[in-house]
C-alpha cells in the first residue's frame, strides 16, 4: 500500500514519512476487519492468496556510540504505563495503550544504562523509530524504520527461551506491548529516553 498512500499524499501536497508505529491504523483496521468488512456484499474470509514470506534483513551491531555500559530486563504494570506521560523524560515515543485489559497485566522491556552516554544514546535510538523487541537465534534484537533489525546483545540459550516466552505472552495478554527505557543509572528516576512498543503480527 506504500505506493499507493505515497501518491495520494504528493497530490495533496503532504509528505509521506514511512513507519511501522502506525498503532492507531492497524487497530482501526483490525476492528472494520472484525465488525464492518463481513457486513459488505460479497465479502470472502481470509485471503485469497497466502502471504509472502517476509524476508528479514540482517541484525546489524549497535554502533559503539549507541551502546550502553550495562542493560536490564524490566517489568512494568500496564497501569503504571498509563502514567508514563507524566514521568520527566528526554527523548520519547509513548502510545495509546490497548483498552480493555487488566491493570496489572505484566509488560515486559529493557533497560539501557550509560553514566556518561545516555541522553546521546537516547536520541539516537529517537532516530531509529524503534518498533518491537524480538529474540532470534539467541540475540536480542530491536527492529526499527520499516525494516532495520538492530544486534542488542547475544543470550544464552536459557535465557533467551525464558525471554522469548515472556515475549509471546506479552503478545497474548499485553496488546503486544514492550517497553524501551534509556538511563544513567539504576537509581535515577529520570529517563533520558522512554519508548513504548507494540509488537503486532506481521502482515
Amino acid at each position: 500500500m506504500r505506493t499507493m498512500v505515497q501518491r495520494a499524499a504528493e497530490g495533496l501536497g503532504l509528505e509521506l514519512v514511512p513507519s511501522r508505529r502506525c498503532y492507531a491504523l492497524v487497530s482501526w483496521l483490525q476492528e472494520r476487519e472484525r465488525s464492518v468488512y463481513p457486513l459488505e456484499e460479497g465479502y470472502m474470509a481470509g485471503p485469497l492468496a497466502p502471504p509472502p514470506l517476509p524476508i528479514r534483513a540482517v541484525s546489524v551491531p549497535l554502533p559503539e556510540a549507541a551502546r550502553g555500559d550495562r542493560w536490564a530486563w524490566a517489568t512494568l504494570p500496564l497501569a503504571a504505563l498509563a502514567e508514563a506521560a507524566e514521568w520527566e523524560m528526554g527523548f520519547s515515543g509513548l502510545v495509546p495503550l490497548p483498552a480493555g485489559l487488566d491493570p496489572e497485566t505484566p509488560v515486559p522491556g529493557i533497560r539501557l544504562f550509560s553514566a556518561t552516554r545516555a541522553l546521546a544514546m537516547a536520541g539516537w535510538i529517537a532516530g531509529l523509530e524503534p518498533v518491537r523487541l524480538a529474540i532470534a537465534d539467541q540475540q536480542l534484537i530491536l527492529e526499527a524504520g520499516l525494516e532495520d533489525r538492530w544486534l542488542l546483545t547475544n543470550l544464552p540459550e536459557q535465557e533467551a527461551a525464558t525471554a522469548d516466552q515472556a515475549f509471546q505472552r506479552a503478545r497474548l495478554d499485553a496488546g503486544g506491548m514492550q517497553f524501551i527505557a534509556v538511563q544513567a543509572s539504576e537509581e535515577d528516576q529520570r529517563f533520558e529516553g522512554f519508548w513504548l512498543l507494540r509488537d503486532l503480527p506481521d502482515g
